[in-house]
């Protein structure tokens, strides 16, 4: 695993947790504050 390949899992972590929490009305809540 070189660095390219950290960034693209980094990248699709980040993307799969965001969808986690829209989809889970996380985002919602984390407004109000």
């Amino acid at each position: 695993m070189d660095l390219a390949d950290l960034m693209h899992l980094q990248c699709f972590g980040s993307v799969l947790l965001l969808s986690i929490v829209i989809n889970e009305g996380y985002f919602d809540e984390f407004i109000h504050f």
